[in-house]
């Protein structure tokens, strides 16, 4: 099975992609697992217009293969920070230059990054607005990690404070269930893509 990361800040050195890194070694522990980050700071693709992939490759970047890898992948975690309260441009930028072809009946875990007390509204968001095209299938289960800076989210069990040891069985927990989303929905996804050809797009 493979999993893709994906941390969603275009900000050098950001909670995100610590977040993504800690959540790939947890996947890494679970028998059967493979994932991989993809770090949307390091991959910059160009804001989304009709000749994206044009423009992807006059940024030096092979959005075949980059499509290729995402198409491969069996489930995904989006991490986003909230900002103003909203998800990252550059994870709703990367939704848009995506379709069913790569997202189809895929299941995600929607992991939002807060420095403060809030997070919930990237949530909201992409469950909101970001499936019509793209038939992603988010699980019922998400995470808003919220004072981020104090999560290591793969800590020695001894030093955990209660918060932490909550967040903490919560981000297990949820990485467990989208697992088994993942390999449920296979099959979904092998008699699902005739009914895709007719209707791509959502109504």
């Amino acid at each position: 099975m493979k999993l893709l990361v994906i941390s969603g800040s275009h900000r050098a050195g950001s909670e995100s992609r610590r977040i993504a890194d800690c959540l790939q070694k947890m996947l890494g522990r679970r028998q059967g697992v493979e994932a991989h980050v993809l770090d949307l700071h390091e991959t910059k693709l160009p804001q989304w217009e009709p000749e994206y992939q044009t423009l992807a490759q006059s940024a030096g970047i092979d959005w075949a293969a980059l499509s290729s890898q995402i198409e491969g992948c069996d489930g995904f975690v989006f991490i986003t920070p909230e900002w103003h309260g909203l998800a990252s441009p550059a994870l709703k930028n990367l939704i848009l230059c995506c379709n069913a072809k790569e997202l189809a009946n895929k299941p995600t875990l929607i992991v939002s990054v807060s420095a403060g007390m809030s997070g919930a509204y990237p949530v909201s968001e992409l469950r909101a607005n970001s499936g019509k095209n793209t038939k992603i299938c988010y699980i019922p289960d998400h995470l808003v990690i919220k004072n981020c800076k104090s999560h290591l989210l793969d800590p020695k069990p001894e030093t955990l404070t209660e918060e932490q040891s909550f967040v903490f069985e919560r981000t297990e927990n949820a990485l467990d269930v989208l697992i088994l989303y993942a390999r449920h929905l296979s099959a979904l996804r092998e008699e699902g893509d005739a009914l895709l050809k007719k209707f791509p797009n959502g109504m």
